[in-house]
């Protein structure tokens, strides 16, 4: 490992200022993909927030919380093997969607249970968190298909710029999912130490339920939107290395994979 070198092709060795955002600008299904992860992390951050507050003061079993992280756990266990073979029989982009709406059916439930049913409510949470992590595992592989996208669009290769917006936006969406928790507590009237008032229990919820609900569904109809399909992107990555050949051997020419890939974009 020591004496071994990584040797990277780029046709644009040093990538200036103004050729990160010409790339930004004409990656379409980054910006879409930045979008729907900062709907998507906003309403994950308010759940995360006030699962506490949902599981002792809601449902009135604390006693829950570490079990909740060991579930937490398992599904990423088992989700980590699972999601290659989703990924192949559903694409990228389709997975998104799907676990996105198993994370909506899970803030319904959370919002609509009855304190009493605390099984429901938890069974609620548990579903919820599983379709937050699948979205979570699948979406850097979205985000490494729109590097190739731009390097296709621009001739430039820029993964750096690519992956700081996106890290940007997600952070953004997980401060604002903090800050709505939290008005949605002020707003119930939350007050620690005390027995709360059915106000400030319904913001609980609101922030542990319809809030997350709310945010994924936006974040899915965003998606529905994304064109970078798993097909597309196949074309593209073979576009790149076709191109890559004519740039190493200037007296062969391959136009032909070009005008695919570009009519296939326009069809989308």
């Amino acid at each position: 490992m020591l004496t071994a070198k990584e040797r990277v092709y780029r046709s644009v060795p040093n990538v200036s200022f103004k050729q990160s955002m010409d790339t930004l600008k004409t990656n379409r299904p980054l910006l879409m993909l930045c979008l729907s992860s900062f709907l998507f992390l906003t309403g994950y951050m308010a759940l995360s927030s006030v699962q506490l507050f949902y599981l002792r003061d809601v449902l009135g079993r604390l006693d829950l919380y570490p079990v909740l992280a060991i579930v937490q756990l398992v599904m990423t266990l088992a989700l980590a093997p699972l999601m290659p073979r989703l990924v192949r029989k559903l694409g990228k982009k389709n997975v998104y969607i799907v676990a996105g709406g198993l994370s909506t059916v899970g803030g319904i439930i959370v919002f609509l249970s009855p304190s009493s049913m605390v099984w429901v409510g938890f069974s609620g949470l548990v579903i919820s968190l599983m379709g937050v992590m699948a979205v979570n595992i699948v979406v850097w592989a979205l985000e490494a298909d729109t590097v190739e996208y731009g390097e296709w669009k621009t001739g430039v290769r820029t993964e750096g710029i690519t992956y700081a917006l996106f890290s940007f936006t997600r952070k953004t969406g997980q401060a604002v999912g903090g800050a709505l928790a939290a008005y949605c507590l002020a707003v119930g009237g939350y007050k620690s130490g005390v027995t709360q008032s059915a106000e400030a229990l319904q913001g609980i919820q609101f922030a542990a339920g319809a809030l997350p609900a709310i945010m994924t569904i936006l974040a899915i109809v965003v998606m529905t939107k994304y064109k970078l399909t798993d097909v597309l992107h196949a074309q593209i990555v073979g576009e790149i290395r076709a191109r890559r050949l004519v740039e190493r051997e200037p007296d062969t020419s391959e136009q032909a994979p070009q005008e695919t890939a570009e009519a296939a974009a326009n069809k989308k």
